[in-house]
């Protein structure tokens, strides 16, 4: 390659500059991109690993009904069973619960109302499965709106669902389909 210039092939120019990124990022791992390994040859291809961790995840739901709710793709998915079931709205709840807790006073007073509306309410078209009880103890304390306003309801509402819903879901197509 004559004349003064050094030419460099672009499969050359190519590992150089991965190379590089893999000093930058200083991995000591034998990949440099996640595309290919320094040796040459074809590394797991990214979203095999990630369908073999979802896999992995979903089947430890199976005796972790807690894990599942706190798992965004497990929430999503158990979400997506409900809604085919027609009964979401006591997932829904349970997570608006979970938000209210970590509300500040303010926020609180002014998302109480709604969400008695839109879930504790008999008159709720998206009403959750609460007794009698559960639902007084809201109604005595909706002025306020202390931070455990909905915490003991929330708590009676994840009781259900683990006895009724998530067995059911563990033997649907949905869940089943997840584990493969």
């Amino acid at each position: 390659m004559g004349g003064g210039s050094s030419a460099i092939a672009p499969e050359e120019q190519s590992n150089r500059s991965c190379e590089k990124r893999s000093k930058k990022s200083n991995t000591s791992s034998s990949t440099c991109c996640g595309c290919f390994s320094m040796d040459g040859h074809y590394s797991e291809d990214e979203e095999d690993i990630e369908k073999r961790t979802l896999r992995e995840e979903a089947r430890s739901w199976a005796n972790n009904f807690e894990r599942l709710l706190r798992h965004n793709v497990g929430q999503k998915v158990f979400q997506e069973f409900l809604q085919a079931q027609f009964s979401d709205e006591n997932l829904r709840f349970w997570i608006e619960a979970e938000k209210y807790l970590n509300m500040t006073e303010e926020e609180r007073m002014k998302r109480a109302k709604s969400l008695y509306e839109d879930f504790v309410s008999s008159i709720s078209p998206c009403e959750v499965s609460l007794d009698a009880y559960h639902r007084n103890q809201i109604e005595k304390e909706m002025d306020t709106a202390p931070k455990n306003l909905f915490k003991n309801a929330q708590e009676y509402i994840y009781c259900l669902m683990y006895r009724d819903c998530f067995p059911r879901f563990l033997k649907s197509k949905l869940y089943k389909r997840l584990c493969r």
